[in-house]
């Protein structure tokens, strides 16, 4: 086994949208505004008018959701369609959720956006929430820029460029029975984001529509290179471009790894996520689990597990118990684990 494994992330893009160039120019799926209120019908159709009403803060926003999380609804706004939703990639989206759309809109496909809020103290567009838009209404003389985004647990907002504080009625132009082609089409061109979820796992932010080969395998720590031209690297939000340069950039399992494009949308074509973390793996010795990285000896081992073995002068001790190891005889703590011999534990 070797202690240095290479990960590659290959994304293979084929041209998705033929509006994404105007999503650069008329940004249509940027709003100033959000607000929570109420609305009538619940759920609004292209067939009909609805009335919104009641407008206040809304309970999502890059704080939070919930009545405590103290959001305003001060923007811009952001959506970024991220893919259709499934039982296995439903970004928090409750089945119940998805079949109350699918009920409502007659429909099959629940198409999911990310919604971003801008943080004028970062200085960026963050994650507020993932959710459905169930109708739209696009730029036009007749009608205003609107949007119904209900987010995971069932928060509720429309995004509008609009300041409102009394009551409207609008007619959208777009809902999930009809398809929402238009926004998706300006909304497919946002940054792909690589984030830490638990040990050993990364997900990749956004789920794309168009062809994707990823191999990887996921350890402590990363080098992170052989980002193509015309993106920038974003870790923990903060813009990174030794990797652009063809230099390494350390990532650590904590980190948050963003790929922002730089002007036009663009589509990543391959990332090279390197180890320099050992590998580390779970061996039984004598009845104990223990986390072990080959090469390494007993005393190392033994830091590896504190609470479960230590050494004792010349001695492995098992850590509940008087019992130091055995071979054919004594361990001895700057030695290595063999697996071909039989380990064993001697009392005191």
């Amino acid at each position: 086994m070797k202690s240095l494994r290479k990960s590659i992330l290959t994304l293979l893009a084929l041209t998705l949208f033929g509006g994404a160039g105007a999503w650069a120019q008329t940004e249509e799926n940027i709003f100033q505004y959000c607000y929570d209120c109420q609305r009538n019908p619940a759920y609004p159709k292209t067939t009909a008018s609805a009335s919104l009403s009641g407008f206040e803060n809304p309970y999502v926003g890059y704080k939070g959701s919930g009545f405590e999380a103290g959001n305003t609804s001060a923007g811009p706004w952001k959506l970024e369609y991220v893919g259709l939703w499934s039982t296995t990639d439903n970004h928090g989206i409750e089945d119940f959720q998805v079949s109350n759309y699918q009920d409502n809109y007659n429909c099959t496909d629940v198409p999911v956006f990310r919604l971003y809020q801008w943080n004028a103290t970062a200085n960026e567009y963050q994650h507020a929430a993932y959710g459905v838009v169930c109708a739209y209404a696009k730029v036009s003389n007749a009608v205003e820029h609107t949007a119904f985004f209900e987010a995971e647990g069932g928060w509720g907002c429309v995004l509008t460029n609009s300041s409102h504080s009394s009551s409207m009625n609008i007619t959208f132009d777009e809902d999930l029975t009809t398809g929402l082609t238009t926004l998706m089409a300006v909304a497919g061109g946002g940054a792909i984001e690589l984030t830490k979820e638990g040990a050993n796992q990364w997900t990749l932010g956004q789920t794309p529509d168009y062809d994707v080969e990823l191999q990887v395998e996921y350890y402590e720590a990363h080098a992170l290179k052989n980002i193509p031209a015309g993106w920038t690297v974003k870790v923990n939000g903060t813009d990174k471009t030794a990797a652009i340069d063809g230099d390494s950039l350390l990532i650590t399992e904590t980190d948050s790894v963003t790929l922002v494009p730089d002007g036009n949308p663009r589509r990543v074509k391959s990332v090279t996520l390197e180890d320099d973390a050992p590998v580390v793996q779970t061996i039984t010795v004598a009845g104990l689990q223990l986390n072990y990285v080959e090469g390494e000896n007993w005393v190392q081992t033994a830091q590896r597990n504190p609470g479960v073995i230590t050494i004792d002068g010349s001695y492995v001790n098992k850590m509940n118990g008087s019992y130091f190891l055995m071979t054919s005889s004594v361990v001895s703590p700057t030695s290595t684990y063999d697996p071909s011999l039989g380990y064993w534990w001697q009392e005191w």
